[in-house]
């Protein structure tokens, strides 16, 4: 059974695992497409499944729904040496080695990502209560670290919440991910 919503009224944010909820996480990824296809960056989508990880799923569903119109994935290792989703990004771009761990020791760093919210409400600052509920999830891991992919137009709400960009990737901290049309940054926060 999933954990009771956290409210953020007229919203309900919804924290799962597939396990738990399987007919919400797959609602979840389908919107989660869409609203990335608006953009034309479907391919930016990491997806949250791998050998020892667990993905916690938080969907911000209009209060008193069940289908959600926001949300986020954040994904634990389970154990040393799993492979984060940001980790095999970074590899497939030549910026990670296939040994090499974002942090180590990797196995306290969780992922943060998948963000994305219905056109309905953009500007509406429900995003907001997303990334505090989100932010609430990522205290409640207990990890020495979160990191995440971060675009340009995320890149000052999630800079307010702690996080800094890691310079180490692409120059100055940017690089074109999922396109040359978007200057993506690594981002980490010490917990």
């Amino acid at each position: 059974m999933s954990e009771p919503p956290i409210r953020h009224a007229p919203f309900d944010m919804r924290v799962f695992t597939r396990e738990q909820e399987p007919e919400l996480a797959r609602c979840f990824l389908e919107r989660q497409d869409d609203a990335l296809r608006r953009y034309g960056c479907r391919a930016a989508r990491v997806g949250p499944d791998g050998e020892g990880l667990c993905a916690h799923f938080l969907a911000c569903c209009e209060s008193g729904e069940r289908e959600p119109v926001g949300g986020l994935v954040l994904t634990l290792p389970e154990r040393e040496g799993a492979r984060l989703p940001i980790e095999t990004v970074l590899e497939s771009l030549a910026m990670l080695g296939a040994d090499e761990r974002i942090y180590p020791p990797s196995w306290r760093t969780g992922y943060l990502g998948s963000l994305w919210m219905a056109e309905r409400y953009a500007g509406s600052g429900v995003l907001a209560g997303l990334m505090d509920a989100g932010f609430e999830l990522c205290c409640g891991a207990r990890m020495d670290c979160m990191v995440g992919l971060c675009s340009p137009h995320m890149l000052a709400p999630t800079l307010a919440y702690g996080f800094r960009v890691d310079r180490r990737f692409g120059r100055g901290g940017f690089f074109p991910y999922p396109d040359a049309r978007y200057m993506t940054s690594v981002v980490y926060r010490e917990m």
